[in-house]
């Protein structure tokens, strides 16, 4: 029995690896590389307003982190709010006016966003946007990496 348990307790690990590293999945890896790009593109001081209607605010902490990761401190962009699953009966234009962001990242397009910022947005990719003389206009896309929708799992 002794050999079984060491055996069992050296392989389980390994056999298990996929599904203890969450942190693999697509949706994460766009979210990451999505995050860099970001900290490359935006200006310093630049305000940027995250909207992830569906999400529950994990791609605005994976997003602010690969944002803020590397800065000295006051040069980084700002992540001001994020508008989530809790915000959904909210309206997100007034969210965003409140918010002064200078710039908004949508992790996911729908009408209800589309409506409220006056872009047509490509649906199956991520999307950065700049507010110039009040209105919102498209700067960058990011498509997805062959999957429709950030929280189904091509598993």
């Amino acid at each position: 029995f002794r050999r079984l348990g060491v055996v069992l307790v050296l392989s389980l690990p390994v056999a298990a690896a996929p599904d203890l590293r969450f942190d693999l999945r697509p949706q994460k890896e766009h979210l990451r590389m999505v995050g860099k790009d970001l900290a490359a593109m935006l200006p310093p001081g630049a305000r940027l307003g995250i909207i992830d209607p569906k999400g529950y605010g994990l791609a605005a902490l994976m997003v602010r982190y690969e944002l803020t990761k590397d800065s000295t401190t006051g040069k980084a962009p700002s992540v001001l709010a994020s508008y989530d699953f809790a915000d959904r009966d909210k309206s997100l234009k007034d969210f965003m006016a409140g918010t002064g962001a200078s710039h908004a990242w949508i992790l996911q397009t729908s009408k209800k966003v589309r409506q409220a910022l006056g872009v047509n947005l490509p649906g199956r990719a991520s999307h950065l946007l700049e507010e110039k003389d009040g209105a919102w206009k498209l700067l960058e896309s990011w498509p997805y990496g062959g999957w429709e929708d950030p929280y189904r799992l091509p598993d």
